[in-house]
């Protein structure tokens, strides 16, 4: 429609664009952009003419641009509708008070404007409520029979308004064409007016279907205006009546107007998607239903077929009326199924209940669904169910829940775990895509929680059989630890439960306490979590024995309202979900545990690997404290790490030293031959900490200082190498005695310790 190279469904295209602006008035591009997709797909629902389409709805701009469109069509009025090359046209429309200016634009057959060097359409004031022209003289054409449009473009404050007519050169001319009801619906009867003008006198007006065959006279019921004498009999919904008159004067020449075409209004009925899910806890059929037609599309029925093998009926309802260019999602309820199945959807089928417009859009296909229910909750009944490819028998058990249930076992393939690389997936005893499994219930309010535990601690048993032939199987089968796992999809993480291994059956057996998704997988990771802890900015291990490497020890001093930070470290993952983290604190006669809204512990997926914790003391009284960490990782081994520290309070210094003390060249590592290292504990957080070096004389010879201030112990060099015993200005000290004195203060207190070291080289 933009007459720049659509090689396809051009028309069509504009014709719905035409049809969303001017005749159902909608009021955004957005929106005319989803009406036309709407009715081009439900017209047209093949790919070779989508870019028509596409590129259409591009054209229109931005979507949120409201289109201001004619609020009103103005008849326009011809001293004569026959003329002859050189007349004068008198044109005039009654246009009404809210318009003030307007101008007559003359077109041709193709829609195109009259060259400006044979009409210019100048602008025009209304005057009393009229605007007029009477200067537009007939042109010369080599045609000596045509016809030429006239369309009114006005204005005025609240809006514009259009009009169109026609004029006719050589022949006899026909206008006001009128088609009643407008538009026709289906069933409704169909009749035609219009007005007819010959300068030679008026003899005999004829209808004439396109088909040739069916031609109506029409009577004339006054003045110019002929109409059917009898209406056309009903048309169906989206049928077209495509027709032209033909005109005899009264010397006898006739002219055969161009064709006209009516479209008959119906409802169209489209099913734009299909999918499986629950509805009021039970299973159903969920699809999209469209009205892309022009009349509401009234009551009607909605059944989901079987069409696996043979089509079998499965549920038939009703559904309201839908309006036009709405949607609506409608659930069909779908029985218990087992198997893999094919479903097909279908609305008024064979248009039982009324015509539309097309009827091939009524009906969708799904996918094949692998779907496996059954219902729980039969009093005193257990429930054993099979998957489908019988690798998993679930057992529930005797009064598992109080009201019947519909649960389902359905195989899924899961995403890759993340970081989880010491187990290995087992062969089923029927191999099929997968050997995961989803087992879940429609009606959650028959659950415990969100995350789907049973009610009142229930259990329900799963056995999964492995393959009995496959050598490799069987080889991992005498390595043994065989165990039933549950997918953390959100981590990607497989979690352990655990599992009893029937090397004669070839199954693995465990019962769980929640829906889920389940596997069998071999565990090879035999290793513990690792935890590492730091406080203050000291870190701490976990090895007690003193190392060089070491900061904080066993028993060193924390701040009353000290923060201790842990990080849970292992291969495959710390676990979150079946084995809580526990943090507990001791003063040696009491223990309490502490609760996990105390502590922050930072999760996320991908970083399961490495979990970091911190707990911050609560204004703890003096004395010696134990805090304990428990964990386990994903593959079920446990780990705890158990610090002891010392709350003092007052602020001290403790176990002022250096060492080695004498420094020496002979050294265990020869790269600190002749250095030395300063070692101190805090007993509370100093604002400012620094050690001076003196001779035996007094006099100032080093400085170090912004010295690390925080509670407990610290080493200085905290490097690889010691101080390499150079004074201020970069000499080697020599040989003797020298006195070293810490100085730490916080706030208005201050500490000093003094200590003696010996150079001996």
């Amino acid at each position: 429609f933009t007459g720049y190279g659509y090689m396809n469904a051009d028309l069509a295209v504009s014709k719905h664009i035409n049809e969303a602006l001017f005749d159902k008035h909608v009021p955004t591009v957005g929106e005319i952009v989803s009406f036309t997709k709407a009715k081009f797909f439900a017209s047209y629902n093949f790919s070779g003419v989508g870019v028509a389409l596409t590129h259409g709805c591009a054209l229109l701009g931005d979507p949120m641009i409201e289109m201001i469109l004619p609020y009103d069509q103005k008849q326009i009025d011809l001293n004569k509708y026959n003329l002859a090359q050189d007349d004068t046209l008198e044109i005039s429309s009654h246009v009404g008070p809210q318009i003030t200016n307007g101008k007559f634009v003359v077109f041709d057959e193709d829609d195109s404007q009259l060259p400006l060097n044979q009409y210019y359409p100048f602008e025009r004031p209304a005057v009393n409520d009229i605007i007029s022209v009477s200067d537009f003289i007939v042109p010369e054409n080599s045609d000596p029979i045509y016809s030429q449009y006239v369309k009114l473009f006005a204005y005025g404050e609240d809006g514009e308004i259009t009009g169109i007519t026609n004029f006719t050169v050589g022949q006899s001319a026909m206008v006001n064409l009128e088609v009643i009801p407008d538009p026709p619906q289906d069933g409704d009867p169909i009749n035609i007016r219009a007005d007819f003008f010959d300068e030679e006198g008026l003899a005999d007006i004829y209808f004439v279907l396109d088909d040739d065959v069916t031609i109506i006279e029409m009577i004339n019921s006054e003045d110019h205006t002929y109409q059917l004498e009898t209406p056309l009999p009903a048309y169906s919904a989206g049928d077209e009546v495509i027709f032209q008159f033909k005109i005899f004067n009264t010397v006898g020449d006739s002219t055969l107007t161009n064709f006209e075409t009516i479209t008959v209004a119906g409802p169209d009925l489209v099913i734009e998607h299909f999918e499986l899910t629950d509805h009021e806890n039970s299973p159903a059929a969920k699809v999209l239903l469209r009205n892309s037609g022009s009349t509401v599309a009234g009551l009607c029925d909605l059944k989901l077929y079987d069409v696996t093998d043979d089509t079998i009926l499965l549920t038939t309802i009703q559904i309201d009326p839908l309006s036009v260019l709405a949607n609506r999602w409608e659930y069909i309820p779908i029985p218990l199924l087992n198997g893999e199945i094919e479903f097909k959807a279908v609305v008024n089928e064979n248009e039982e209940f009324f015509n539309e417009i097309h009827s091939f859009n009524n009906t969708i296909y799904s996918e094949s669904y692998s779907i496996n229910m059954f219902e729980v909750g039969t009093p005193g009944s257990p429930v054993s169910a099979m998957s489908l490819d019988e690798n998993l028998l679930c057992e529930f058990p005797p009064d598992f829940i109080i009201e019947p249930a519909i649960f389902y076992i359905n195989s899924i393939i899961t995403d890759e775990p993340i970081d989880q690389p010491d187990i290995n997936t087992i062969l089923p005893a029927n191999p099929t895509m997968s050997f995961c499994y989803k087992i879940g219930t429609l009606d959650e309010s028959c659950l415990a929680d969100t995350i789907g535990h049973f009610q009142n601690e229930q259990m329900v048993t799963l056995t999964f059989s492995y393959n009995p032939t496959d050598s490799l199987t069987q080889a991992m089968e005498t390595e043994g630890d065989f165990n039933i796992y549950r997918w953390e999809s959100e981590f990607s993480k497989w979690i352990k439960y655990g599992g009893l291994i029937d090397s004669v059956e070839n199954t693995v057996t465990y019962d769980v306490d929640r829906t889920g998704i389940y596997s069998i997988l071999q565990n090879k990771d035999n290793e513990a979590p690792f935890i590492e802890a730091n406080v203050e900015g000291q870190e701490y291990t976990q090895t007690l024995n003193s190392s060089p490497g070491q900061e904080f020890t066993h028993g060193g001093y924390i701040s009353k309202d000290g923060v201790i930070s842990f990080v849970l470290m292992d291969a495959n993952g710390i676990d979150v979900f079946e084995n809580n983290i526990r943090l507990y604190l001791s003063d040696g006669s009491e223990v309490t545990e502490i609760g996990s809204n105390e502590y922050s512990l930072t999760i996320a997926p991908g970083n399961l690997n490495q979990i970091p914790l911190k707990y911050q003391l609560n204004d703890l009284v003096k004395g010696t404290y134990y805090i304990t960490l428990e964990c386990h990782d994903v593959n079920g081994n446990e780990e705890n790490l158990e610090i002891e520290f010392i709350v003092n309070d007052e602020f001290d210094i403790l176990n002022f030293a250096n060492y080695p003390n004498p420094v020496k060249n002979a050294t265990v590592n020869h790269h600190n031959s002749g250095r030395t290292r300063f070692t101190y504990v805090l007993t509370d957080d100093a604002d400012k900490v620094n050690i001076k070096i003196y001779t035996v004389s007094g006099r100032l010879i080093k400085t170090f200082k912004d010295l690390p201030s925080s509670v407990g112990y610290h080493e200085y060099p905290r490097t690889a190498l010691g101080w390499d015993c150079r004074d201020k200005d970069g000499y080697y000290l020599a040989n003797g005695v020298y006195f070293y004195r810490i100085t730490a203060k916080k706030g208005n207190k201050k500490i000093e310790k003094t200590q003696k070291m010996a150079i001996l080289k």
